[in-house]
């Protein structure tokens, strides 16, 4: 199994996401998801650092990207933790929002 569970994006992307979903401030150690649990939103970074891991993979992510969009159409159980590592700026996305900005999770 691969870290899948992260797509970077480009900056026009990001800046549109700014302006549907108000970018909100994570202190560390935050656990933002959970491994099992369906999320009810994805997620994307705008700016910190987050860890995505389970018991046999480790990524660190600093850039700008959505993670967990797959889980959330899918309605699948994360098979990762996303932890906030330093402060960061996140964007919770529901599904209408995703509808809305034309994203998918391929």
């Amino acid at each position: 199994m691969s870290l899948r569970v992260f797509n970077p994006i480009s900056t026009n992307d990001e800046e549109k996401i700014k302006d549907l979903s108000e970018p909100q401030k994570y202190l560390k150690p935050f656990l933002i998801a959970y491994i099992g649990n369906i999320p009810n939103v994805a997620f994307v970074l705008h700016s910190g650092k987050v860890r995505i891991y389970n018991k046999k993979q480790e990524r660190i992510v600093s850039e700008p990207g959505v993670f967990l969009l797959r889980h959330l159409l899918e309605s699948k159980g994360s098979p990762f933790n996303v932890e906030i590592l330093a402060e960061s700026i996140v964007s919770p996305l529901d599904k209408t929002l995703i509808k809305q900005l034309g994203l998918s999770a391929s």
